[in-house]
């Protein structure tokens, strides 16, 4: 189980060294300042996803805002070897994810954990 606060770290360090390399121009800043407003705002996103029926019948966030991050890799990365997906993003472009980019993803989420001293 991972916090909020060490998803969005992980989430930080994969755009800062997957996504914002392969941005170009001024779009790089705002892109970057774009991302880094939304993550700030993570909190109020959070408590309003973990309150969505869907995603409470997922079992992916305890009664204490942990995230099973173990269980959402495990999913997410299956699927990711079926295809890779695609998406616009605004600023950006076109942005493919692969299983690769999950491995990624989940490795710096858990190399953001706190741990137990």
């Amino acid at each position: 189980m991972s916090s909020l606060n060490e998803v969005v770290t992980g989430l930080k360090k994969y755009v800062d060294a997957e996504i914002l390399p392969k941005v170009t121009g001024w779009n790089k800043w705002v892109f970057g300042a774009g991302v880094s407003l939304m993550l700030e705002n993570s909190a109020n996103v959070f408590n309003q996803l973990k309150e969505n029926p869907f995603i409470k019948n997922m079992g992916v966030i305890s009664k204490e805002d942990e995230i099973d991050i173990e269980k959402l890799y495990s999913v997410f990365l299956e699927q990711s070897k079926k295809s890779a997906v695609t998406f616009a993003v605004p600023l950006l472009g076109n942005l493919t994810l692969k299983s690769n980019d999950i491995e990624k993803l989940y490795n710096l989420i858990r190399s953001s954990e706190v741990k137990d001293a």
